[in-house]
């Protein structure tokens, strides 16, 4: 167990975003950059983040999340500090991110990936199918308990 779980009995959400469009080349992948659309469609994107005070941002490690986590919380004015974590990469497991988020005191957090990982965060919270979710999309999932099959669901980017 990676620790003991927080009891929070306000409704939270938790933001999950795609990194915007990257380079479809690198020397290693977690080295791929932003194209210049990526970052465009990164700030369109994060426009659509609720105002409402993000108490949490959780990033993968991956230089493309990385440069999504500056552009979102530049353009959103967030105050609190990107945390790095590497459960949130490509090979990520959604019931590790959750055991690991259930662990933290947060009302709104962000939490920026990748495919696959962010479609499996999608269905393990929410149900359903998310194989496609496009660059800099973004969902709000809502729930008093985060837990398999115990979130609602709604899409914040087309």
């Amino acid at each position: 167990m990676l620790g003991e779980q927080v009891i929070v009995s306000a409704r939270r959400t938790l933001y999950v975003m795609r990194h915007g469009d990257a380079q479809a080349k690198a020397t290693v992948d977690s080295e791929r950059s932003l194209t210049p659309v990526g970052q465009a469609e990164v700030a369109a994107a994060s426009a659509r983040l609720p105002c409402a005070a993000i108490d949490l941002v959780v990033v993968s490690p991956f230089v493309r999340a990385q440069q999504t986590a500056e552009i979102v919380v530049r353009e959103r004015a967030i105050t609190v500090e990107p945390q790095e974590c590497d459960w949130v990469t490509p090979s990520g497991r959604a019931p590790l991110v959750d055991e690991w988020l259930n662990t933290l005191k947060w009302e709104k957090a962000l939490l920026i990936s990748h495919q696959p990982l962010v479609g499996l965060l999608v269905e393990y919270y929410c149900g359903g199918d998310c194989r496609h979710f496009p660059t800099a999309g973004i969902v709000s999932i809502e729930g008093e308990v985060f837990g398999r099959g115990l979130c609602s669901l709604s899409w914040l980017t087309p």
